[in-house]
């Protein structure tokens, strides 16, 4: 093996994950899948719909109101000419009672002229006030009209004498016991429906309060539910705004961030192809013995701890993680152990040390988790153009393609446990940092033939122990 560069520390400024126990299982509000673990708040289309009947039934109870304040007030308009023509009859039959006895007693001829003038308009008021009032009334007042007609021929002819001189006979006319006895059914008469029209305003006063009552208690409710519709659509639009977020937040975690924009701008078919770009793959070492000594929820959650924590790495470099899903290169079968990340502004300096802080955090969990059996992950790297994009309707991924992939792919699993080995593309964007030390080897890629291949030395991939265990229990501490 070649020796090409000199041995340096490498040691990026960001501190590694926190280590947890495999005992731990946290939860978090900011978990992917808390999205879906939540039960859809239904309170908010409960409200709504309470709202909606609400305003219906308020609507109902005003449109009633309405139409019986229309009602009552043609009825109020009908009883208050009712009233004012069952006034004027009685004043006007004061008047004629008046005029025929003082002409008779007077002698002054001049009371008859008065008398003629207000007769048609008692007359003409009593029958007005006979259409205005019930069927049951005018029967009663029909009597009333009958007394008045007996009344005026009466009176008549005691003008008449009166005219002719003869006041004797008409001062004997006025002063009959059947005057008196008309006279008597029509004063009645008219109590009668003085007493009608007085029952009737306050019927119509007791329901227009209550109309007053109840058109205040609709108007409160109005106000009320308009106050409660303002506070539904801040909820609402607070609610919406915390769904968008937790949508951004799932898009997010699957897809890069430019990508999720233009997902958001309405672009349907994203398929973008790159000159050049830095694949990484990684794989788990140590895996199968390991997950035939622990439970299913202790694999998991390891998994978890690991991926968890290339995950930070990857956003602290501002690399993007692709997935952590690949194939076995045996059977073809899918496998949970494998990384693949890719760095589209092809900063292969930027990704070897990435690459170092994952294989210094799997070391981190073999010394201080006390694993049942060892654990390691061999790192692949290349350089080359490739094509990305978004693939699936329901079930969206975003994807990387192309030769480049395959090379990368094959770097990984020609890789030494604990080590990084880069294609000779890749080795050539970093063959100038001092800082990097490397050992060339020849490995045979499938569908390649022999190519040249770099590993990077174990001495630069793992920090001085010293350094390592200070590092190690300053994370363990702050855990506690």
């Amino acid at each position: 093996m070649k020796l090409l560069a000199s041995t340096k520390k490498v040691s990026p400024a960001e501190p590694p994950v926190e280590l947890q126990s495999l005992d731990s299982h946290p939860t978090s509000d900011a978990n992917v899948l808390s999205v879906y673990s939540k039960k859809r708040n239904s309170s908010t289309r409960v409200f709504s719909i309470i709202i909606l009947i609400s305003f219906g039934c308020s609507i109902l109870f005003l449109l009633s109101t309405l139409i019986v304040y229309i009602v009552l007030y043609v009825l109020t308009g009908k009883y208050t000419k009712l009233k004012e023509s069952a006034s004027k009859v009685q004043e006007y039959d004061l008047v004629l009672t008046t005029s025929a006895l003082l002409s008779v007693w007077t002698k002054n001829a001049s009371w008859v002229d008065r008398y003629n003038e207000y007769v048609p308009m008692l007359s003409g008021n009593l029958s007005l006030v006979l259409s205005l009032v019930p069927e049951n009334v005018a029967n009663q007042f029909k009597q009333t009209d009958d007394a008045n007609n007996a009344l005026v021929e009466m009176e008549t002819i005691a003008l008449d004498s009166c005219l002719s001189g003869n006041y004797s006979i008409g001062r004997n006319v006025l002063a009959s016991a059947e005057y008196a006895a008309n006279k008597t059914i029509y004063s009645n008469g008219l109590q009668y429906v003085k007493a009608y029209i007085g029952q009737t305003e306050q019927t119509t006063q007791n329901v227009q309060a209550a109309l007053v009552l109840l058109l205040s208690l609709i108007m409160l409710i109005i106000g009320l539910l308009v106050v409660a519709t303002y506070y539904l659509q801040r909820r609402s639009a607070k609610y919406i705004e915390r769904e968008k977020e937790q949508a951004d937040a799932l898009l997010g975690s699957i897809l890069p961030e430019n990508i999720v924009d233009r997902l958001k701008q309405g672009e349907t078919k994203i398929a973008d192809s790159h000159q050049d770009v830095a694949l990484m793959f990684s794989d788990i070492v140590g895996f199968t013995p390991l997950s035939s000594v622990m439970s299913v929820g202790e694999i998991v959650e390891l998994l978890n701890q690991i991926f968890c924590a290339f995950d930070k790495y990857a956003k602290q470099f501002n690399i993007e993680k692709i997935k952590t899903v690949s194939f076995n290169r045996i059977t073809d079968k899918k496998i949970g152990d494998g990384y693949m990340c890719v760095d589209f502004s092809c900063n292969v300096e930027n990704m070897v040390r990435f690459a170092n802080k994952c294989l210094k955090h799997v070391k981190m969990l073999n010394e201080k988790l006390k694993l049942p059996a060892a654990l390691n992950i061999r790192i692949g790297m290349h350089t080359g153009p490739a094509i990305s994009g978004i693939i699936g309707q329901s079930k969206i991924a975003f994807d990387v393609w192309g030769d480049s992939v395959n090379v990368a792919s094959r770097m990984e699993s020609a890789s030494e446990p604990g080590h990084l080995q880069l294609s000779a593309a890749a080795y050539a964007k970093v063959s100038y940092c001092s800082d990097l030390q490397f050992v060339e080897r020849e490995i045979y890629v499938k569908g390649k033939g022999q190519q040249q291949a770099y590993l990077l030395m174990h001495e630069a991939a793992w920090s001085p122990m010293s350094e390592f265990d200070s590092e190690a229990d300053f994370l363990l501490n702050s855990k506690k």
